[in-house]
């Protein structure tokens, strides 16, 4: 069966030609394309794509993963313009991103990705693999976090689902400087860097901690 494709992309030139050549490709059907994730989530669901390819050039993309995984729960979702730095990789990794391609990639090397992805596989460069095995290292060796609130926890099952703080505090009804209050003692309380990454923690099952029930 052909793979079934959904592209989301801000660029509408590269969006709509990254479409069409896979289109092209016999073992490739496109069932939907947006501009972002916020367009996109209207028509996941219905579109049941085997795999999202998301332009991620836009950190603050990452942070939207989880509110795609979880339109289109059966997807592998890969991330496309990667900057090919440890940094960028390691964070797609820990947003739960399947695979990822670079921005100097070519379209043959798009597909070669996509054939790995459906058969399980990841392609890493050592440098880029080493710095995941040192990432691994370093969170078994974290002393646990503290316990989070009721309301931290709270907003980090949110940040999993993907909403921003101003969705978050419309969600809950409190200010939006709270809800970034709240947002700073969450990643401080987890040891994580950024909101992707407590995004991600949030849905890895069993790594969330016990709630404060005092």
């Amino acid at each position: 069966m052909p793979c079934r494709m959904f592209v989301i992309a801000e660029v509408g030139v590269y969006r709509d030609g990254l479409a069409h050549r896979l289109e092209c490709e016999p073992d490739c059907t496109v069932v939907g394309v947006a501009a972002d994730a916020s367009a996109a989530l209207g028509t996941l669901a219905g579109a049941q794509p085997d795999v999202v390819l998301m332009d991620v050039a836009s950190p603050a993309s990452l942070d939207e993963v989880g509110a795609i995984a979880d339109a289109a729960p059966a997807a592998q979702i890969v991330a496309l313009a990667v900057a090919e730095r440890e940094p960028d990789v390691v964070a797609c990794a820990e947003a739960g991103l399947a695979a990822y391609v670079p921005r100097h990639a070519s379209v043959d090397e798009l597909l070669a990705t996509l054939a790995r992805v459906r058969e399980g596989e990841v392609a890493c460069p050592p440098k880029i693999a080493g710095g995941l095995f040192r990432r691994l290292a370093a969170h078994g060796r974290r002393e646990p976090p503290s316990a989070l609130t009721r309301r931290e926890a709270e907003i980090l099952e949110l940040l999993g689902h993907g909403l921003s703080n101003k969705e978050i505090a419309h969600r809950l009804c409190i200010q939006v400087a709270t809800v970034k209050n709240h947002v700073h003692n969450i990643l401080d309380k987890l040891g994580v860097r950024g909101r992707g990454e407590a995004a991600a923690l949030s849905r890895r099952q069993g790594l969330v901690p016990s709630l404060d029930r005092s």
